[in-house]
């Protein structure tokens, strides 16, 4: 007997699932805002650098 199977492939397309970027917003208290900005953190970088291993996501 047959059967029929559906696959969404969208969730698949790598490349452009990688390559993709999000703005969002988060809050942090303001003084340490402040002394982040003071030494030119880059915030964007420090959040992707903690979440991966935060989510069992290994390093590329």
């Amino acid at each position: 007997m047959g059967g029929l199977i559906c696959v969404s492939v969208d969730r698949f397309r790598l490349p452009e699932v990688l390559s993709s970027v999000v703005f969002d917003i988060k809050y942090i208290a303001q003084w340490l805002n402040t002394i982040a900005e003071e030494k030119n953190v880059n915030f964007s970088q420090i959040l992707q650098d903690a979440l991966k291993p935060h989510l069992g996501l290994k390093q590329p």
